[in-house]
C-alpha cells in the first residue's frame, strides 16, 4: 500500500516513506461475513473434536469389552479346571 502511494505521489514530486494505518471502517455486511465466517470455522472444528471424542468413546468401549470377554474366559477355564481336578480327587479317593 505505501509503496503504491509512493507511486502516486511521485507524479506530484512528493514520497511517501512511511505510512501507518491508525483505523479502518469496513462496512457492515463485509464485518457480519468475516464474523460469520469465524463462527462457521469454529463450528466446524468443535464438531470435528465432537467426532474425534465419540470415536474415542468407542474405543474405550470395545477395549472394555475384549477385557471383559478375557476375564469371562478366564473364569470359565478356571471354573473347568476347579471342576476337573475335583474329580480326579474324588476318583482317586
Amino acid at each position: 500500500m505505501q509503496m503504491n502511494l509512493d507511486a502516486d505521489l511521485k507524479a506530484a514530486h512528493a514520497r511517501c516513506r512511511y505510512l501507518q494505518i491508525i483505523s479502518i471502517e469496513l462496512p457492515e455486511t463485509y464485518e457480519g461475513s468475516i464474523v460469520d465466517t469465524q463462527v462457521e470455522q469454529q463450528y466446524t472444528q468443535m464438531k470435528r473434536f465432537e467426532q474425534e471424542a465419540t470415536l474415542i468413546r468407542k474405543q474405550i468401549d470395545i477395549l472394555r469389552s475384549s477385557a471383559d470377554q478375557n476375564v469371562t474366559i478366564t473364569n470359565a477355564t478356571a471354573q473347568a479346571d476347579a471342576y476337573a481336578i475335583r474329580q480326579a480327587a474324588e476318583v482317586d479317593y
